[in-house]
């Protein structure tokens, strides 16, 4: 016979995992409390900031995955990833430095007689894009064609155009070993 005063294992197990589960989540629930209101406010001003390059920052990734038989990248939403990236994603500091050396863009089509990146003519885009990407140095082109290339390749139009299967074929819990040969255990040993 137990012994009311006795607690089984789970029991106990069960207390544990309450008590550690509250001391664990106390200081997060106080900071998201705190923080939320803050990371709003972050979150705007960071979208504001980045606003008056939404058109350079289309006009790049399009250019690095352009619409073709496919869509491009405008179409998978590759901008909206870029400026997602940078609000969320990457500190004041990172998100600063990204933006001001956007300005390589202009005052490389600027040396070239044009007003601007964006309203400048395609052969003169692509030679800037051209020459940033052979510098061997890291500048913010390569982190565009980072971020574009994650940002399309993880969209749903990619998918789609992968025609990519999560799970290849038809999933057969019981299968007679003479349908499939060995087993994969076996065949790694």
């Amino acid at each position: 016979m137990k012994d009311n005063n006795q607690l089984s294992r789970r029991q106990v197990l069960k207390h544990v995992s309450l008590i550690m589960g509250g001391v664990a989540s106390a200081p997060l629930m106080s900071y998201a409390a705190g923080s939320s209101t803050n990371s709003a406010k972050g979150v705007k001003d960071a979208l504001d900031s980045i606003a008056p390059f939404d058109k350079l920052l289309s006009v790049v990734a399009e250019m690095i995955i352009p619409t073709t038989d496919t869509p491009g990248a405008i179409s998978a939403g590759v901008p909206e990833f870029i400026k997602l990236m940078l609000s969320e994603w990457y500190g004041a500091n990172e998100r600063q430095r990204f933006l001001n050396q956007l300005s390589i863009f202009d005052a490389m089509v600027i040396k070239e007689g044009h007003r601007s990146f964006v309203s400048a003519p395609d052969d003169a885009k692509s030679n800037v894009l051209a020459q940033l990407d052979q510098q061997s140095n890291p500048n913010v082109f390569n982190e565009i064609k980072e971020l574009t290339v994650f940002g399309y390749y993880t969209s749903e139009i990619a998918v789609q155009e992968l025609n990519y299967r999560p799970i290849p074929g038809a999933y057969k819990a019981c299968v007679p070993l003479k349908e499939v040969g060995r087993t994969w255990l076996q065949s790694g040993i």
